[in-house]
């Protein structure tokens, strides 16, 4: 079921957070007013006309007129330019790109953490701060890796996402990749430079968390790149 997005429904929150959180790509693009390229349809403008095609006289073009105008609209048909019932309302007006819903979240985290690539895209084409972080610090970046959205970290590390920031509480990506226990993931943020030798605040390593999950991949692949343990206790 299409979930569709009212306009300005509340006035604490912003409509284009929904937007990415849905992944309404249509909308979002309406939003900022991008539009679609389209190919001409056969037979359109600039099209050769073929010479042995026969042509019809001007009589006929008369009738086919009269015939054309002759035709009912259908009852209740919209007038042209006017909205469509059960249709997503137009969206006129841009907030802050970069502004946080009632929440504390960014559009483009919303979008990086429900994994809907495209609206990623949009919002970092039209200016989204790639560092700009939600409540907490957390960054587009680190809740892709908190939801193992692998195509749209992959996005945002191309698009120069620091794999090493840190959050409020001084988690980072990896550490979230690493919690979530997905090995592409986790191989992605290594390959863009992201830091293994991340300790939580109570000394522990990447390989304790990975230990903890039960996650024997990770614990393999941690090793291989040689990270070194450190002695925990925890509380």
């Amino acid at each position: 079921m299409e979930v569709i997005i009212p306009l300005n429904d509340s006035k604490d929150d912003v409509n284009i957070h929904k937007l990415c959180t849905y992944g309404h790509v249509k909308e979002l693009k309406a939003l900022f007013g991008i539009v679609d390229e389209t190919i001409a349809p056969a037979g359109g403008e600039g099209e050769e006309e073929d010479p042995s095609s026969p042509k019809g006289s001007d009589d006929d073009e008369e009738e086919d007129d009269l015939e054309e105008d002759s035709v009912a609209s259908p009852p209740n048909s919209p007038t042209p330019g006017s909205p469509v019932p059960g249709a997503s309302p137009r969206i006129t007006e841009v907030s802050d790109v970069d502004a946080q819903s009632i929440a504390g979240q960014t559009a483009l985290s919303l979008a990086a953490q429900e994994g809907h690539l495209e609206c990623l895209q949009i919002m970092l084409t039209q200016g989204a701060d790639i560092a700009a972080p939600s409540s907490g610090g957390i960054t587009a970046l680190m809740a892709a890796a908190n939801r193992y959205q692998e195509a749209c970290m992959k996005a945002l590390v191309e698009a120069g996402a620091d794999v090493n920031s840190k959050s409020d509480t001084g988690m980072t990506p990896i550490y979230f990749s690493v919690t979530r226990g997905v090995l592409a993931c986790l191989k992605l943020l290594v390959d863009a430079g992201g830091d293994v030798s991340f300790k939580t605040s109570q000394g522990g390593s990447l390989l304790h968390v990975a230990t903890i999950n039960g996650n024997v991949g990770l614990l393999k692949y941690l090793t291989e790149v040689s990270l070194s343990v450190v002695p925990l206790i925890w509380f």
